[in-house]
């Protein structure tokens, strides 16, 4: 039963990233491929009396205590920022989880999100009023190199004045969640709005890092939106499958006991 519970919810998310990748990125540089300096360093602050300078990734804005990423040195040399080189827990260095490459490929931004809490912003134009826009990211929780104790994170991504926030992640001292995908559906209330990320964590005295990578934002055709049925049509079709596959179950026990 659980198999066919799986496929089913399986299908429904094909089914809007099918439809979201059937139609142009509304983001730019939504795998943060383009830079003013090196990638890894903390946005927007250098270290003084050094090369590093800081970056800023081309269509975004933000400060605070965000850096750019690459995968391969997230648990091994970091990124430098104001404060000296910062990286996390990973197999590289002590960790007990491996972190490992983000799903869509391109670099990352990890955010501390209780220090410097700053958002991540874009402002995205070309949008109808009125339209259905599927929003997917990849993101992933860890903790800052040095620290100890569990920590939590999540990401809250707004469109104007509509937002969604992430399930929680509850890491585990040293830990690192791995990579996780999330869609949100908005709907377009202008024709130019703001795209932004917040990265919310705890505790503040163990930093929490919530890691954001592979951003689009695609256009929802209103042909896709009315075939996809409402979320209670969802549930009664998986809950029909999930009988289905019991009385199966139940059918082939009977055949083997006779």
């Amino acid at each position: 039963m659980n198999k066919i519970f799986n496929v089913a919810s399986g299908l429904l998310v094909a089914a809007f990233c099918t439809a979201a990748n059937a139609v142009p990125n509304l983001v730019k540089n939504g795998d943060f491929l383009e830079s003013s300096g090196a990638v890894r360093q903390q946005i927007g602050a250098g270290i003084a009396g050094t090369d590093w300078h800081g970056t800023q990734f081309t269509g975004w804005s933000t400060g605070g205590y965000n850096f750019g990423f690459t995968w391969q040195y997230i648990d091994h040399y970091g990124s430098p920022g104001a404060y000296g080189w910062l990286k996390l827990w990973g197999a590289n260095d002590g960790g007990i989880d491996a972190i490992t490459a983000n799903p869509s490929g391109g670099n990352i931004i990890g955010a501390d999100g209780a220090f410097q809490i700053t958002p991540i912003s874009q402002i995205v134009s070309g949008l109808v009023v009125g339209q259905q826009y599927a929003l997917q990211y990849d993101w992933a929780a860890g903790q800052q190199f040095g620290y100890d104790g569990a920590t939590s994170g999540n990401w809250t991504a707004s469109l104007g004045s509509e937002q969604y926030t992430s399930a929680t992640y509850n890491n585990v001292s040293h830990g690192f969640s791995g990579w996780m995908s999330e869609l949100n559906v908005f709907t377009a209330t202008d024709t130019t709005e703001t795209l932004s990320f917040l990265a919310h964590g705890t505790p503040a005295g163990e930093p929490p890092f919530s890691l954001l990578s592979g951003v689009s934002l695609t256009a929802l055709s209103s042909s896709f939106t009315s075939a996809v049925p409402e979320t209670s049509t969802w549930l009664l079709m998986l809950t029909g499958f999930g009988l289905a596959g019991l009385g199966l179950r139940q059918r082939r026990a009977v055949s083997a006991t006779s």
